[in-house]
Order: structure tokens, then C-alpha cells, then sequence
């Protein structure tokens, strides 16, 4: 049968589907009567029903959980609290609650920092124009500088790796 409308679905689903879900899949119970338990005194029951995850307090006494942090009050915070691993709850109604030993503590939601526009220094070279004198002694320097490290690396024996490993370490100053 293809439903074409809602009152035509639940007609089906009432007079067809129903009745042939249940022949199949209803069973009598094994023992008559109810096999409800009575709820123990003192279960809370908002505790129960919560979504818990588990954080670190930090040094500030907060928490941070779906990107936000929330605090603990003034008035709850106790020793040993900095640093612990602890529970957090979300309720039902949305509330946050801190699970630490055997206390259950509301949690606060921190108000986020305002971004402060700083403004950033640039720094300045002393002097950003450097006289033609300066560049060629810079560049006299520079080609100085590969002169010798390529004289040194000439003065290197050609030799094998492991040989040279065998070698006693040289002085100080002193080249290989």
C-alpha cells in the first residue's frame, strides 16, 4: 500500500503494521507482576538524567566546557580544589553543576575578556640608509668570510668518514 497522505499512513500503520510488529515480537514475561524498583531516598534524580564529562580545575578555579569557562563561587572553594580532576554535569534545565568529592557545587559562566586593540611598535633600524662607504665594507666582510671558510674546508683531508672519526680530536682552534 502506498500512502499518498498523512491519514492514510497512520490508518496503514494502526491496522497493518501494528498488528503484525506485535504477533512477531511480543513475548509473555516470565514472571508476573511489576519489576519496577523503588527509587532509594536521596537520588537525584536531575544527577542522573545529566551529560558528564571530566575536566581539570585550574590554578584560577575554573573550568573550561564547550568553550567557555565557567567558575566556581567564592563561597565553595575549599583546599585542594586547583588542579583536581572533577565531573561536570549539564542538566536537564541547562543548568552546569561541578561534581568534587562528595560536594556538588554550581558552576558560573565567566564573562569573555573584551579584545583590548593594542597597538604594536614597529622597530625602527637606527638609520635605514646606509652610506656607499658601509655597503662596500659590508660586502668586503661577507666575501672575506667565504674566502676563509673555503680555504679551511680545502685544507680538510680527503679521506673517508670513518677514518677520519679514528682521528685523534683536535685542539681547540685547530683545524683537522
Amino acid at each position: 500500500m502506498k500512502a499518498k497522505d498523512l491519514e492514510t499512513a497512520n490508518a496503514y500503520l494502526n491496522q497493518v503494521f501494528l498488528v503484525l510488529w506485535n504477533r512477531r515480537f511480543r513475548r509473555e514475561p516470565q514472571l508476573a507482576g511489576d519489576a519496577h524498583r523503588a527509587l532509594l531516598a536521596g537520588t537525584n534524580l536531575d544527577s542522573v538524567l545529566s551529560i558528564r564529562t571530566s575536566r581539570t580545575v585550574n590554578q584560577d578555579y575554573t573550568v573550561r566546557w564547550d568553550g567557555a569557562s565557567y567558575r566556581v563561587e567564592r563561597e565553595q572553594i575549599t583546599r585542594g580544589m586547583r588542579g583536581a580532576r572533577v565531573q561536570l554535569e549539564r542538566r536537564l534545565d541547562g543548568s552546569r553543576w561541578l561534581r568534587w568529592r562528595n560536594r556538588i557545587l554550581a558552576l558560573e559562566r565567566c564573562e569573555p575578556r573584551p579584545e583590548l586593540m593594542v597597538k604594536r611598535r614597529v622597530k625602527t633600524r637606527a638609520s635605514s640608509l646606509r652610506s656607499a662607504e658601509e655597503k662596500v665594507r659590508a660586502r668586503q666582510r661577507l666575501l672575506d668570510a667565504r674566502r676563509r671558510l673555503s680555504d679551511t674546508y680545502a685544507h680538510l683531508p680527503n679521506r673517508p668518514i670513518w677514518q677520519a672519526m679514528k682521528d685523534p680530536s683536535p685542539q681547540t682552534g685547530e683545524l683537522r
